[in-house]
């Protein structure tokens, strides 16, 4: 299980983070030269590593910024790019810059604790970076994480949550951590531990100034979506429902508290939209446009839907479980689209649509 990608890109630039990723890639690439010389490597390692016997302060800093080999670098640094930008967004870039440093020293603190008469050099951003995986656990516990799942020769993506995939990482770095004696070299377990719990610890007083709960309340549990997070949409207007308007880029489309993200491909541009008078359709009233199944994506608030069915129990209608709004439906008609709230897609007024077409839902095929 390997985390992927987020669908939570920053507001801003997180140029902290970049920054971090370009110190610790320089560093990597200046230290191989010293790795030839035999007496260099000892003192390198004497005066840059955490070493918990030894334990010299600078080396609770400098140790955070070395590696000991190209995979070991590559790892931390995708965690860092992966869970770093939404944090630095939420903080600001000194006090992330700060923070992260801190969280850093927390883990060689909790290395040393766990076991301090080893003599086993400690190297590697990942204390640090379990710091940033704690406080976003704490902060954006239901952001969805991209997984990939590997079971012998299958290969899956999984959108999980953001409190599962973290939750399972720590529990591991407990369990392994208790598992494997403290004078066998390799990975540094309680330095994980000890930054990811330190990371919640410090972003607690964030966490408390938005609200506490009430901030999981407002965001559902997910990063602040900018805007253009997908391309922006062109207006419609009634006379430019034509063919000419097929999508060649996904648009975005928004329940009305933001909670719901879909992300969808016009295939067929507004050729499609219609408005039904069956019992349900007519009291929702909201006109629906055709999207194929495998062009449409729940980019957020996926565990916010909740699900009507009635009759036949066979189309599938979802609302956002907040404000009430109809997002979306699986088609009784069709199983292999969906119908789009209109209302929903960004930059489409269905004012501007002019006379839309009816389906006639009260004499539906699959009810006679």
């Amino acid at each position: 299980m390997f985390p992927i990608r987020d669908h939570n890109p920053s507001l801003k630039t997180p140029l902290v983070t970049y920054a971090l990723i370009a110190v610790n890639i320089v560093v990597f690439v200046l230290s191989l030269g010293p790795m030839n010389d035999p007496a260099m490597v000892e003192w390198f390692y004497i005066n840059f590593s955490l070493i918990p016997q030894l334990s010299l302060p600078q080396t609770f800093l400098t140790s955070q910024f070395l590696h000991g080999g190209f995979m070991h670098l590559a790892g931390n640094m995708w965690f860092l790019w992966l869970f770093g930008d939404n944090m630095e967004d939420e903080m600001g870039r000194l006090p992330f810059l700060g923070f992260y440093l801190l969280g850093g020293v927390a883990a060689g603190l909790a290395q040393v604790a766990a076991d301090p008469g080893s003599m086993i050099p400690m190297v590697g951003a990942s204390g640090a970076i379990a710091a940033v995986m704690g406080g976003y656990l704490l902060m954006f516990p239901r952001a969805r994480v991209d997984v990939l799942i590997i079971l012998v020769i299958f290969f899956k993506m999984l959108p999980i949550p953001a409190w599962i995939v973290l939750g399972a990482w720590l529990a591991i770095q407990v369990f392994s951590g208790a598992a494997t004696p403290g004078d066998v070299g390799g990975v540094a377990y309680w330095a994980h531990a000890g930054g990811f719990v330190a990371g919640i610890a410090l972003t607690l007083p964030l966490f408390l100034r938005r609200g506490g709960p009430a901030f999981w309340s407002r965001t559902h549990g997910h990063p602040p979506q900018p805007q253009g997070a997908l391309p922006a949409a062109p207006q419609f207007h009634s006379q430019d429902r034509t063919s000419s308007m097929k999508d060649t880029e996904p648009r975005r489309a928004t329940c009305h508290c933001g909670a719901v993200e879909l992300s969808i491909l016009l295939a067929d541009g507004l050729n499609t939209v219609r408005r039904c008078d069956c019992s349900f359709c007519s009291r929702r009233g909201a006109p629906a446009v055709s999207v194929e199944v495998g062009d449409l994506e729940v980019v957020r608030g996926a565990d916010t839907l909740t699900l009507y069915q009635f009759n036949t129990n066979t189309a599938q209608h979802y609302f956002c479980s907040v404000c009430g709004v109809y997002t979306h439906h699986r088609r009784r008609s069709n199983p292999n689209q969906f119908g789009v709230n209109v209302g929903n897609i960004e930059g489409i007024n269905p004012a501007d649509l002019g006379n839309i077409p009816w389906n006639d839902g009260r004499n539906h095929p699959s009810d006679r």
